[in-house]
């Protein structure tokens, strides 16, 4: 939907494609679209208008962070409640996948512009926060410091009930 729908209205679309080849879905000479299996989060973070993704907690976080607005569009665990969370905080919008469309994505990228200080009002607060680790990297930083000796279950005992 982005593809399709967002070069026309002027904007320049950056999208990762992961498992498909982006070959496959953009075809070539395209204005206005750059689509790559993977790109790091950050260099395109910070310089995007709004950010449209699935609500997981890495690309959001990322996003909110630099005050930039999201539009969220979950498909299951936990990127509901991220969705919920970020339209209550008035840094985005929540568009389900069965209401997708380019005319849908379109006014929603519309709508969370207009939420971009909400999306500078945490960056700043995580920025006052003093603590630029994120939770993975802290859960990652403690699981360096807290390796068990031995593992809590050998070999032999792990067939022991079946």
């Amino acid at each position: 939907a982005a593809l399709e729908s967002l070069p026309g209205e002027g904007f320049y679309v950056v999208a990762t494609s992961a498992a498909y080849d982006p070959e496959e879905l953009v075809a070539k000479g395209v204005l206005n679209v750059r689509l790559e299996r993977f790109i790091p989060h950050d260099p395109v973070v910070r310089r995007a208008s709004v950010v449209i993704c699935h609500g997981g907690m890495g690309i959001t976080q990322r996003a909110l962070s630099h005050g930039v607005p999201v539009v969220v569009i979950p498909f299951g665990r936990d990127q509901l409640e991220v969705a919920r969370r970020v339209e209550f905080a008035g840094t985005g919008v929540r568009l389900m996948p069965n209401k997708l469309t380019g005319m849908t994505l379109k006014k929603a990228v519309q709508d969370a512009l207009r939420m971009k200080e909400g999306a500078l009002r945490i960056a700043a607060s995580l920025r006052a926060s003093g603590n630029d680790l994120t939770v993975t990297a802290l859960i990652e930083e403690l699981q360096k410091q807290e390796q068990p000796e031995a593992p809590l279950l050998r070999k032999s005992e792990s067939n022991a009930g079946a």
